[in-house]
């Protein structure tokens, strides 16, 4: 999955793409994802993976975990409620 063809900001596209999967469901509460693993998954560095990951945090979708290897990772933590 490349994000090479498309315009725009890299981070909003993982974002983009992170939420949705947040939203369809393929992404369930506690699934840990790991930056530098999304990276690789999605062909680009790991900045544009952290940008995405911290916007996510700050509106509340994830907390984000800091681990003794220094990955960061992070655990889907709540879900709007309609």
């Amino acid at each position: 999955m490349s994000f090479r063809c498309r315009t725009g900001r890299l981070s909003d596209q993982v974002y983009d793409r992170l939420r949705q999967a947040v939203i369809d469901g393929d992404l369930t509460p506690n699934t840990r994802l790991v930056g530098s693993e999304l990276a690789r998954q999605y062909g680009i560095s790991q900045a544009p993976v952290r940008d995405a990951i911290r916007r996510l945090a700050h509106e509340g979708l994830v907390t984000l975990y800091r681990f003794k290897t220094g990955t960061l990772g992070l655990n889907w933590c709540s879900f709007w409620t309609g």
